[in-house]
């Protein structure tokens, strides 16, 4: 008699990917917010409503403002280096100009020196600067301090109430905290005050899910979908929440499953996992040959015991017998394999988290020694090496900190992740071409990393080249990439490209992103 697979209804566990495995936004640990912080690292000197409205300090001679004005054109111009001795010359005579305190920390922190960065945006906070705040929880976020980051987004939000990037930067840091309730809240009081962000409807549809609430997921994955059709994750978002409803009917696993083939289309992170969902969906829709090509595909990608078991099953109910038992045989070995390895991992990742909790608490040499000495003992660990390299950027050891992030990249060449960090740290240390380089790989695999299409666009208009950028900006805010610094520089893209009408909107969206009318 064929062995009939259990249906959604009673199978035991489903396990779809977490927030960490589905957005690029949630890479565990504090330092990987720099996935989220370098969406708004695009270069260029503009100033945020907040900056406009905080009085700037009135020059204390007549050749202060020619200095002040200079270090505007050398940011306009790329010349990071000419612009931090400009405004540094300028705050020596005015020490108690908050705006070009903060445009001293950002500058500083393009070049790869946040804890300088962190001086100066505390210094414009306490001069009334609006948006310092948020300056200093990027910075605090770079440097691990995610408790004191998440602080800082809250004085942030009182200061601006409609900074989407506050409310957002809030969400993420609370949900690598471990406070996921917490963070659907922020996620949900952003949406409440009307902050329309598809980024911020993918996090709340996922952590909905997280906590269980099923129907609030389906309703923010399709208001975000309305603002961003092709994210993936709000398509898998919306066929998790209908499966997590309890309705399955035909009807609706059909529609879950058009959802989740269209993730696969899209390019989601995951994919073994949401492989995994849909061939769950296709068995209980009465249909295992097709579920057969998913179960195959992912124990192709990504063989683990739990797939060949069901491998074996959906065999069975063929009536492929040999292939159903080649399965069982597969699926013993690797069940072997995994009791031996677990005890070895559960220790390494257990260490990898007491180092990552000194980074948070910026205890960041005692971290440093630490990882060191686990990579001596585990060499080949990818994880360990990009852990090693966060710390050693936040060291401001840019160098040692690219050296570690090639070695992950080497070690785990199909994570897009690292290759994304790698890209980042070439980025914020002046090495733009190597970045580029970086940041396509990435692309190549994860074709969906939507802050690294944002980025190499930023890229990419530095060197003037105009038309890539414009494409890289796009697919940056369809796939809901959201900041004033993103529209302001998609904007004077499409403006190079005398493309003005559309150019207008990317300025309004920048207005909307900061709070503005």
């Amino acid at each position: 008699m064929k062995t009939r697979v259990h249906p959604l209804a009673t199978r035991p566990s489903r396990s779809f990917p977490r927030v960490v495995d589905v957005c690029p936004r949630a890479t565990s640990g504090a330092l990987a917010i720099l996935v989220f912080l370098a969406s708004i690292t695009l270069g260029g000197a503009t100033s945020s409503s907040a900056e406009r409205r905080t009085p700037v300090a009135q020059p204390a001679s007549a050749s202060t403002p020619s200095t002040f004005e200079s270090a505007l054109e050398a940011l306009r111009s790329g010349d990071l280096v000419e612009a931090t001795s400009l405004l540094s010359e300028h705050l020596a005579q005015n020490p108690d100009d908050a705006r070009a305190h903060l445009m001293l920390s950002r500058t500083l922190e393009r070049q790869g020196q946040p804890t300088s960065a962190l001086t100066h945006a505390r210094r414009a906070e306490e001069l009334g600067n609006l948006a310092a705040p948020l300056q200093g929880a990027r910075l605090l976020a770079r440097l691990g301090s995610l408790a004191a980051a998440y602080e800082a987004t809250v004085r942030a939000r009182e200061a601006e109430p409609r900074s989407v990037d506050a409310y957002l930067l809030g969400t993420l840091l609370l949900r690598d905290l471990g406070r996921g309730a917490e963070a659907y809240e922020v996620a949900t009081q952003a949406l409440e005050r009307g902050l329309e962000n598809a980024t911020l409807y993918e996090q709340h549809a996922l952590l909905a899910l997280e906590i269980g609430s099923p129907q609030a997921a389906l309703t923010s994955a399709r208001a975000g979908l309305a603002i961003a059709p092709e994210n993936p994750q709000l398509h898998f978002a919306v066929a998790m929440a209908m499966v997590d409803s309890g309705d399955l009917s035909e009807s609706s696993i059909s529609q879950a499953i058009e959802r989740l083939e269209r993730a696969l289309e899209l390019g989601i992170s995951g994919a073994d996992r949401v492989e995994l969902e849909l061939a769950d969906l296709l068995l209980a829709a009465e249909r295992p040959a097709e579920a057969l090509e998913y179960l195959v595909r992912a124990s192709q990608r990504q063989p683990t015991a739990d797939i060949f078991y069901k491998l074996a099953l959906t065999q069975r109910q063929l009536g492929n017998e040999q292939a159903a038992a080649a399965a069982i045989e597969r699926f013993t070995e690797l069940r072997e394999e995994t009791a031996t390895q677990t005890s070895d991992e559960r220790t390494l990742g257990v260490r990898l988290n007491e180092i990552q909790q000194l980074a948070e608490s910026n205890q960041l040499s005692e971290a440093l020694m630490r990882i060191e000495a686990l990579i001596s003992e585990h060499r080949d660990s990818a994880d360990a090496r990009a852990l090693e390299a966060k710390v050693l950027f936040s060291l401001q050891r840019s160098d040692r900190a690219v050296e570690s992030i090639r070695r992950a990249v080497t070690l785990a060449p199909g994570d897009a992740s690292f290759r994304y960090l790698e890209g980042l740290f070439l980025r914020l240390t002046g090495d733009p071409e190597g970045s580029a380089t970086a940041l396509r790989s990435a692309l190549a695999i994860r074709p969906d990393l939507g802050e690294a299409h944002a980025l190499l666009g930023g890229i990419e208009l530095e060197s003037e080249d105009v038309g890539a950028a414009v494409e890289h900006f796009q697919r940056a805010v369809e796939l809901g990439i959201s900041s004033p610094d993103l529209h302001r520089a998609y904007a004077k893209a499409l403006a190079d490209l005398g493309r003005d009408a559309e150019s207008a909107r990317q300025l309004e969206a920048a207005k909307r992103a900061e709070g503005g009318a």
